[in-house]
């Protein structure tokens, strides 16, 4: 019996999906639970493998540098969709456009993650893709 793809590896939204609902689950986690690697806190190690070396991994105890690692990830995935977006018309220059606009969004949420910028983005790109 073949391997059965995963259907997240060539839909962006499902993509996207997955990984907002693993950030929601960490915001979820961390506030009920004290993540990092001191005595008496819990001790959930994230494991993350070098993009450009792959044989390189580390390991932290920071739930912090994961859920920055999350939105980064969003982001990346969100800026790949938006350069292939067809751009001859106008039509896909206002796609591209908003999706270059989403991924500033969750970048910036990684500079300042106090402001909450990533459930504005959301809804702007939620409203802005049932539009289309």
């Amino acid at each position: 019996m073949p391997a059965q793809r995963d259907p997240c590896s060539t839909d962006i939204f499902c993509a996207f999906r997955c990984m907002y609902r693993y950030f929601k689950c960490l915001t979820a986690i961390e506030t009920r639970f004290p993540i990092s690697n001191e005595k008496g806190n819990v001790r959930i190690s994230f494991p993350w493998t070098d993009a450009f070396r792959p044989n390189k991994r580390t390991s932290q105890y920071n739930i912090h540098f994961e859920k920055a690692a999350v939105l980064f990830d969003v982001a990346a995935v969100l800026s790949q969709q938006a350069l292939q977006v067809e751009r001859s018309a106008a039509e896909g220059i206002t796609q591209a456009g908003k999706l270059f606009q989403v991924c500033n969004g969750f970048m910036h949420s990684i500079m300042h993650p106090g402001d909450m910028t990533w459930q504005a983005v959301l809804i702007f790109w939620q409203r802005t893709s049932s539009a289309s």
